[in-house]
């Protein structure tokens, strides 16, 4: 999952959305597990109705070797 990760980080623009991202884990970690998985879950919903058809392909080309 650390290359995934390291791979998305190169689409999203670090200027803006690097401190964004930082604040995204920082909340998650300090949340306890039933949160965490409501959170999940609740992004599964999210993602059903607005994600981006671009960035979406973009996850998709990228390949773990």
């Amino acid at each position: 999952m650390q290359l995934a990760s390291s791979l998305i980080l190169h689409l999203i623009n670090h200027d803006s959305s690097l401190p964004i991202v930082d604040e995204l884990i920082a909340d998650l970690y300090v949340l306890d597990d039933i949160t965490r998985k409501d959170l999940f879950e609740y992004i599964k919903v999210l993602k059903k109705n607005h994600t981006d058809p671009k960035r979406l392909a973009d996850l998709k080309d990228i390949t773990i070797k």
